[in-house]
């Protein structure tokens, strides 16, 4: 019978020239391409073949495959891993384990397979993978050298290759750390050589949100027809959950103690969930303006709460991320002065910098927020200005100082926290108030920040039950085309003017 030249399986031998042959293997198979290279397999009878093992399996197993014979380098890479394969293959027909070649590739497999790598949350996984990838594309650069053969000067120049990459070079050492860790618990190497290597975090880019930015991207999502983002704004600034477990809120009317899931209980105007990193229940009441917004937005035919208008669907946290930076981009083209480069995300930091602002302790912000101690003290020490609010604020809980600037004394004079603002606010007759916003406003244009300026007064106005119906859409409007002027002195004549518009609101 005449031997099928397409598909030949003697021992995977090519002929490259008349008088020259290459043994690639036993059970090594080669499909020719058109090109003039081929897709080389390990392919074991089906009578010969174990349970589990597949029909074909791709040569080299990891790394690039071109296919070219003539490259001595990948020639190598699949004999040594067809080798490799036909150890296995009669260890196993004989039921004996066959040690597996202790190189990254090998080691990542087995990382992959542990406890630790498997109940982490879907998206540190791919995180995890990613960086993994970048591991094994520099240990494929040195043909996958043993893991016991990796020294520190070889390591400390890869990462080097990433200096101008902080972050992922972090992340890589991270990561490496970890798949060594592992290596030292499989007895594959006795020291981790990733424990020497001191790294500094790199300096956070991501920028605190205020109470201005939130009221001026709350109405552009709005104006863009985006009512359900504009709550889940507001929501992330109140609560200060993880974006991907905030947009997992169910809304019910009908909310049953011990129930399980995280839930949003419209008649108690409170989220009620289970803290996954404490592991306690919690109930977080929110401010009636956000529960107002939650009943007007809510659709009660979707499962949760959070509904994306483009789509009829709920959001997720990919299209929550996109359909905000699409409006992003439309408020910076109306705005440009005054829309800062915000990410959704950093709405968590930010509710923990104003938690500690109204005087929150660090235990107190981290029974809302779900983050440990910790964690909370490394984002005060990074995000939290040293301003006059917190000054303010540590004064008064001294009791040195008034807590509000009508002269009223704090009611934490014993140990409690200052009144926030939307407190002294309501207590602050309108026409003190007016001047409260009117001086502040006024004091951040003399600070050449008249963008702040506009957020401060719409912000500070939208607190007093008297004013706060003068904070409508054509005032909003109106205020962010004179800070888009950037012109103090226009700036400063708006906020003279629209003082008396507050004043004379009855």
């Amino acid at each position: 019978m005449a031997p099928n030249k397409n598909n030949p399986t003697t021992r995977g031998t090519s002929t490259l020239m008349p008088s020259v042959t290459l043994d690639l293997g036993r059970y090594v198979t080669l499909r020719p391409r058109a090109d003039g290279t081929f897709r080389v397999f390990f392919q074991v009878p089906a009578r010969l073949r174990p349970q589990g093992w597949l029909s074909l399996i791709p040569l080299p197993v990891t790394g690039t495959r071109t296919g070219n014979l003539q490259d001595l380098d990948e020639v190598a890479r699949i004999q040594a891993d067809a080798a490799a394969l036909f150890a296995k293959l009669k260890g196993d027909r004989r039921g004996v384990q066959v040690e597996t070649r202790r190189d990254m590739p090998a080691l990542v497999r087995s990382w992959q397979q542990t406890q630790r790598f498997k109940r982490t949350k879907p998206a540190t996984q791919k995180g995890y993978v990613y960086h993994a990838g970048l591991i094994l594309a520099w240990s494929e650069s040195r043909k996958h050298p043993l893991v016991s053969t990796m020294k520190l000067d070889k390591i400390e120049a890869y990462l080097a290759l990433y200096d101008n990459r902080p972050t992922t070079r972090r992340h890589v050492k991270i990561v490496l750390g970890m798949l060594l860790d592992h290596a030292l618990a499989l007895d594959w190497i006795i020291k981790n050589p990733v424990d020497t290597i001191k790294m500094a975090a790199p300096k956070s880019r991501v920028r605190i949100w205020e109470e201005g930015d939130l009221e001026f991207y709350m109405f552009a999502a709005a104006v863009c027809g985006q009512p359900g983002m504009a709550a889940l704004m507001l929501t992330e600034w109140e609560v200060g959950q993880r974006l991907s477990d905030g947009l997992l809120f169910r809304g019910t009317w009908s909310w049953k103690p011990g129930t399980k899931a995280a839930e949003y209980d419209f008649r108690g105007r409170a989220f009620r969930f289970w803290q996954a990193k404490t592991g306690s229940y919690v109930t977080i009441p929110v401010s009636e303006r956000l529960g107002d917004m939650l009943e007007e937005t809510w659709d009660p035919e979707s499962f949760y709460l959070f509904r994306d208008a483009a789509t009829g669907r709920p959001f997720n946290g990919q299209r929550a991320s996109h359909e905000f930076e699409r409006i992003r981009s439309l408020a910076k083209a109306a705005a440009p002065a005054f829309a800062r480069h915000l990410v959704l995300r950093a709405l968590r930091h930010s509710c923990v910098v104003q938690l500690a602002r109204s005087g929150a302790t660090v235990p107190e912000i981290a029974s809302i927020t779900g983050h440990s101690v910790a964690s909370i003290e490394h984002i005060l020490s990074v995000y939290l200005p040293r301003d006059n609010q917190v000054a303010w604020n540590a004064q008064a809980k001294r009791g040195l100082i008034p807590a509000s600037p009508d002269g009223s004394r704090s009611r934490s004079r014993r140990g409690g926290g200052a009144a926030p603002a939307e407190q002294v606010a309501a207590e602050l007759s309108q026409e003190a108030h007016v001047w409260w916003a009117r001086k502040r406003a006024l004091d951040l244009v003399d600070a050449n920040d008249g963008a702040q300026a506009v957020a401060s007064l719409m912000s500070d106005l939208g607190k007093h039950p008297s004013t706060a119906k003068v904070v409508d859409n054509a005032f909003m409007l109106s205020g962010m085309q004179v800070a888009g002027s950037a012109d103090a002195r226009k700036i400063a004549a708006w906020i003279r003017q629209a003082c008396k518009q507050a004043w004379a609101a009855r």
